[in-house]
Parts: C-alpha cells; sequence; structure tokens
C-alpha cells in the first residue's frame, strides 16, 4: 500500500493514528492510576447489567415459558382453536381425552409436550424437565384465569 492511500485512511480513522508510538503518551498522560480507575469504574458500572431476570414466584415462571412455548399457536383464555386446540381448562374437559386419545393426566400431558406430535414439536430438547412441569401445572391449576392480560379475555 502506498503512503497517500495509508495517510487517506488515518485521516478517516483518526484512532489508527493511536499506533504502538502513541501509547505511552497515553499511558504518561492518564498513569497506570488512571487506567485502574477506569477498569475498576467500568465493573462498578457494569455488576447491576448481572442481574438475574428470574420471575418471582412459580406462577410467574410458569406463565414465562407457557407464554414463550405455547401461547403461539394455544389459546389460553378462550375454547376457540387458534392454530392448535385450546388449552383453557384442558384438564376440566368432558370429553377427558388428548386429540391423539389418550386421557388427559399428568402423564400424558408431560408426555405431549416432551415428545410432541405430528402436529406439534417436541419441547424434551428445548426445555428442562421443570419448565416441562411449569407448564402442566399451569394448565392444571388454571392460572391462566389469574394472568391480569387473559383474565378479562373473550
Amino acid at each position: 500500500m502506498d503512503r497517500r492511500n495509508r495517510k487517506d485512511r488515518m485521516d478517516l480513522f483518526p484512532a489508527a493514528k493511536c499506533g504502538p508510538r502513541a501509547r505511552p503518551a497515553l499511558l504518561r498522560k492518564f498513569g497506570i492510576a488512571g487506567g485502574l480507575a477506569f477498569l475498576l469504574a467500568a465493573t462498578v458500572l457494569a455488576l447491576p447489567a448481572q442481574a438475574t431476570h428470574e420471575p418471582a414466584t412459580e406462577k410467574q415462571a410458569a406463565f414465562q415459558v407457557v407464554l414463550e412455548r405455547c401461547y403461539i399457536c394455544h389459546y389460553l383464555d378462550r375454547a376457540d382453536t387458534k392454530y392448535a386446540p385450546s388449552l383453557k381448562d384442558i384438564y376440566k374437559r368432558q370429553s377427558r381425552s388428548l386429540a391423539n386419545g389418550k386421557p388427559i393426566n399428568d402423564e400424558t400431558i408431560t408426555e405431549i409436550i416432551s415428545e410432541g406430535s405430528p402436529n406439534m414439536p417436541a419441547f424434551k430438547y428445548s426445555l428442562t424437565p421443570q419448565q416441562i412441569q411449569l407448564i402442566s401445572k399451569f394448565l392444571k391449576e388454571g392460572w391462566a384465569s389469574e394472568v391480569p392480560m387473559l383474565r378479562n379475555a373473550r
């Protein structure tokens, strides 16, 4: 690369001017103490960003998983069919059986969430067993009726 192109590039990118010769000048200007103070300040300011985003209660954790994984295809608050059958009051249904003919109980609900069906993905690889249990408990306990955004739905 010829000098003219290098100079043009350095004018476009002023940071490129801070080569190896400029670094000692910066170190002399701010000193080691200034550099350590900067690192300490950056570390302290970054600490609040590392807070966990865990839901406060089991119901909130369950709703979060259901909202992310189930509500895309299933209604929780009405009996209509969205892309898949509604999950509203699934444990209280008169037919007491799933679309595949199996009875509605904790075992079959957990199995269909884990293994999926021809029209539903298997979540055993993307959800933990605890998350699958939370979904099952959310449906069994009818917690959808306690969620403010779903409470007064059609």
